[in-house]
């Protein structure tokens, strides 16, 4: 048997078993036309982001309204197809096509929902239950469509194939899935998914004459109140009917001839009727003298006037005989005067507003078709194609503000306005019907079935019923609706969908330079509202404002410069409410040649050449300079020395002459030698004087002379030097003694100049041996014993490493510096892994070399006596420390035994304040004067226990102690033990 065949008895069958029920449903079916990979689809979800699910036997697709995209990345969540459980009810098969509902209110249920003729040929006894809202349950059958269940009234209405508004492509339904704006998606076997949208619209189409063979029958003209309790109705062909709201049945009147497009029972009882060829009747007689039989209109104003409004004859103003006509010629659709007795008029030509004097005071251009006053003074405007228009008059100026389909309006194209009781606006227009509710903000819009003449609404044919019910005139009869108490609207989280780079599907969000034509997909998921979907959007950096509101999905950046962008989208299901936005930042990395790293090279690039060209001009123009100063001064030079030499030699002898004759008695003899041998000195200078100058003759010819004479004077340079340094040790020698004579440093310099400098350096202030050879440097160690070592690694660096890493096994604590030419971690490692104390690298401050030594030998010479205690003494390296010491002790050691000697009476001796005199004590010694004091007062008297046979009480008060307990524990502490243990 043809399964089609099954599906007609079905319906045959299951309308004895189930209360008939009008449901408005809206479908968009979905295949592989429109990217399904298969039309063989097994189930159906939905994730949190809102994305819809379909997984099918080619492979699982993402939809988000608008695109179907593969992906195989995701897998189905673990779903029970066959669980018959809804919100209120457990669903149980019985067999045999019969499903039965248990209600959690104890209420049961029973049907024969699938016919037992195609039981027997499908073999399928399978359902699917949802919940729909929190009054529909919604049941699929393999066989006999879809049924919906009202928990309210108990009634199953059904939905099936060959219904007349075919919602559905098949009876042969294989899954069911509800999603959280209660779209219904069902699985239709072999041809895709249908997804249902229950319109909540409670409406009931009525009809002049139902089953009519001619459709002009049911074209509505005009809908207008006549009389109390009485509408008139006019058709297409004439034809007009009075319609009692009460009784909801159309009575026919007559067939005036001609289109009425307006009736009016005035306030006086006058019939008035608005003909489209047959011009204004009045209580059955045509009124004359107007100048147009194309009547569109007709109102009555607060002063009894009527006002009709004329195609192509403007608005003529009624009052008894008087007719005064305003736009002669214009095509005028309708008019209306408000509270302060200004006239609004709309024409095809625009809007006109016109005050009492019936002067135009302004207007505004456009087809409008529509008028309406919402009674708090605010008028309504229906254009033909710009949309809706909210408008007030201030001070005879309009102030207007538009809603076009971009705002959520079905269509741009108005033709009928009215207010239900709640003050909200419905809007008839050409491609469905509109709900404006200006308080909240909000645009709903309603499809009337799937009738396309249904939905095409007739110009100025709606009015609101005392009872709340609204009338409208459509192609297809005429609407009744209850208005819905509840229009707020649905909003939703908008998400972008997808990312295009240069037309490429992209998930990263981090783009070359090359890729800058940008495309963002959106959606905001509300299945059952893409209709009514607008989205608004700007790219951070591109957009300024919110680009304006636009059904379409998707935008192209063409261009970008390389940047960070954030692209934000919201969506509104209609009005002024928008969800929340959506943000989505993309960079685009600028080309390698233009990133900060390529500038910061080419000024790198720019400034080396600019230093290389400035030093290459500038040693030119030096060494032109240098020429001509050198020949100048080769000349000066001559003159100066010979003049120098004279000047110094008189004196010089006069000096000489007179040290010989000085008499040693009277003068120590060192002064008299040092004398000597500086005058000496002076003489040997000069001859070196005159033989450098000499020498400089030389090398100015040298430079055109052949290289024996670069030799000689090589040779003789060398001599002179020999001779300089020969006078700086001698003078040396004539040093005073250094400031730590009692601290001896050991240098090793392979270059003697270095090795010279370093000497110098020192020299003042630590007694210093020099040596160049590295080898002998142990041999020196173990002979002179010094308190630190300096040695050059420039040269020989892996043997100096390992020459210390010996020293330091042998001498733990004898400090070692190395001295390097390499500025590198490696070798700065490698040094101080040896043992090194300190790495300096050249060249370096001679005042940080000083430092360096002195924070070296601080460490080594803070050694712990017999007691344990920690003995400190300074480095010192300032000549005025050094006098001061000197001066400090010879106090103390003149007053050592005193035991009256007091810190105020020492810091009175050394000309100092108690508190100077604490200070420059703690900073030079590391001791208060009382702790200095008492320390040199024990080791007195620890030298008398040495030195001298005295008793230990004799040494006691010599030292300058009378308490002898106290003078046993200090010595003892002092000393690790007893005087008595001491002596031995």
């Amino acid at each position: 048997m043809n399964r089609y065949l099954l599906t007609f008895l079905t319906s045959i069958l299951v309308l004895s078993v189930c209360n008939a029920r009008h449901y408005d449903l809206t479908s968009r079916h979905i295949s592989t036309a429109d990217g399904l990979p298969s039309n063989i689809v097994i189930r159906i979800w939905q994730d949190e982001a809102g994305y819809m699910w379909f997984e099918t036997r080619n492979g699982i697709c993402r939809y988000d309204g608008y695109e179907i995209v593969r992906t195989e990345a995701v897998r189905p969540p673990d779903s029970l197809w066959n669980t018959l459980r809804t919100h209120d009810a457990v669903w149980q098969r019985e067999g045999q096509g019969r499903l039965a509902r248990h209600g959690k209110d104890g209420s049961i249920h029973s049907w024969q929902l699938i016919p037992h003729d195609i039981i027997s040929y499908t073999r399928n006894d399978h359902f699917h239950v949802a919940d729909v809202d929190e009054r529909t349950e919604a049941i699929t059958t393999y066989g006999s469509g879809l049924y919906l269940y009202d928990k309210l009234t108990g009634e199953l209405t059904h939905i099936q194939k060959n219904d007349p508004h075919v919602v559905l492509g098949d009876n042969y339904l294989t899954g069911l899935f509800v999603d959280r704006t209660g779209c219904i998606w069902v699985i239709e076997d072999y041809i895709g998914i249908n997804c249902l949208r229950l319109n909540n619209l409670h409406y009931t189409p009525l009809w002049l004459v139902p089953d009519a063979k001619i459709q002009d029958v049911n074209y509505i003209c005009c809908i207008a109140p006549f009389g109390e309790g009485r509408l008139l109705v006019s058709n297409q062909t004439g034809d007009t009917y009075i319609y009692r709201e009460g009784g909801g049945q159309f009575s026919f009147r007559k067939n005036e001839g001609h289109r009425v497009y307006k009736a009016l029972v005035d306030r006086s009882g006058h019939e008035w009727i608005g003909t489209r060829g047959n011009g204004l009747w009045c209580d059955g007689r045509q009124v004359s003298g107007l100048p147009s039989k194309l009547i569109f209109n007709i109102r009555e104003d607060a002063g009894g006037r009527i006002i009709v409004s004329m195609l192509d004859g403007g608005v003529a103003v009624l009052s008894g005989s008087r007719k005064d006509i305003l736009l002669a010629g214009r095509k005028v659709h309708d008019a209306q005067s408000d509270n302060n007795g200004q006239l609004w008029v709309v024409a095809e030509e625009g809007l006109f507003l016109f005050n009492r004097k019936g002067v135009v005071t302004d207007s505004l251009s456009g087809c409008f078709i529509c008028l309406l006053a919402d009674g708090n003074g605010t008028f309504w405007a229906g254009t033909s194609n710009r949309g809706l228009f909210r408008l007030t008059a201030n001070n005879g100026k309009l102030v207007s503000k538009s809603y076009t389909k971009a705002n959520g309006l079905a269509s741009d194209g108005i033709n009928s306005l009215v207010c239900d009781r709640l003050g909200r606006l419905w809007v008839g227009t050409e491609e469905g019907l509109s709900m404006l509710d200006a308080r909240r903000g909000n645009i709903a819009n309603y499809r009337i079935s799937e009738s396309s003449l249904s939905n095409v609404f007739c110009e100025r044919a709606a009015v609101c019923l005392e009872d709340g019910r609204l009338l409208f005139g459509t192609h297809n009869g005429i609407i009744s609706l209850v208005p819905p108490e509840d229009t707020a609207p649905i909003t939703s989280r908008t998400a972008v969908t997808g990312l295009l780079a240069n037309g490429i599907l992209t998930g990263d969000s981090t783009l070359s330079y090359q890729q800058n034509n940008l495309t963002f997909r959106f959606s905001n998921f509300l299945y059952s509202h893409l209709q009514n979907v607008v989205y608004r959007y700007r790219l951070d950096g591109v957009d300024k404002e919110w680009n304006q509101a636009t059904v379409d999905n998707s935008v192209t950046y063409r261009g970008l410069v390389p940047g960070r962008y954030f692209f934000r989208v919201c969506s509104s299901s209609g009005g002024d409410v928008w969800g929340e936005e959506a943000v989505i930042a993309v960079t685009i990395r600028h080309p390698w040649w233009n990133t900060w790293w390529a500038w910061l090279l080419y000024v790198l690039i720019f400034a080396v050449v600019a230093v290389a060209v400035w030093r290459i001009s500038r040693r030119i123009i030096s060494l032109h300079r240098q020429i001509d100063v050198e020949r100048r001064v080769s000349v000066f030079q001559k003159d100066f020395y010979d003049r120098i030499e004279r000047e110094l030699r008189n004196p010089v002898n006069v000096l000489q002459g007179a040290t010989e004759n000085v008499q040693v008695s009277g003068t120590s003899k060192t002064t008299v030698q040092s004398l000597r041998r500086g005058s000496k000195r002076m003489l040997r200078l000069m001859d070196m004087i005159r033989q450098f100058h000499k020498l400089s003759d030389v090398e100015m010819q040298v430079k055109s002379e052949t290289d024996a004479m670069n030799e000689e004077t090589e040779q003789r340079f060398r001599q002179i030097v020999s001779g300089i340094h020969a006078e700086e040790a001698e003078y040396r020698e004539m040093a005073p003694p250094p400031i730590n004579s009692n601290l001896t440093l050991l240098i090793i310099e392979d270059d003697e100049d270095n090795l010279t400098h370093l000497t110098d350096t020192l020299n003042p202030y630590f007694h210093i041996l020099g040596h160049q050879q590295m080898e002998e440097c142990e041999d020196m160690v173990a002979i002179h014993s010094p308190s630190l070592i300096i040695i050059d690694i420039s040269e020989k660096e892996k043997g100096a490493c390992e020459l210390t890493r010996r020293m330091h096994d042998v001498y733990p604590s004898l400090p070692i510096i190395h001295l390097s030419s390499y500025n590198d971690d490696t070798y700065q490692l490698r040094s101080l892994r040896s043992g090194a104390i300190d790495y300096l690298v050249k060249p370096f401050s001679g005042k940080v070399l000083l430092e360096r030594v002195r924070k070296s030998l601080e460490i080594p010479l803070a050694t712990p006596n017999n007691a344990g205690e920690v003995e400190t003494r300074e480095v010192l390296t300032d000549v005025k420390d050094k006098k001061f010491l000197d001066r400090m002790n010879t106090t103390l050691s003149a007053h050592v035994g005193d035991e009256n000697f007091s810190v105020e009476e020492w810091a009175s001796l050394m000309n100092l304040g108690r508190t100077q005199f604490y200070k420059k004590v703690k900073e030079l010694t590391g001791q208060t004067p009382v702790q200095h004091l008492h320390r040199a007062r024990l080791d007195y008297a620890a030298r008398l226990l040495r030195e001298t046979n005295s008793t230990i009480e004799e040494v006691m008060l010599r030292a300058g102690y009378h308490n002898a307990t106290h003078f046993y524990n200090s010595f003892k502490k002092r000393f690790g033990m007893s005087p008595k243990s001491y002596r031995g």
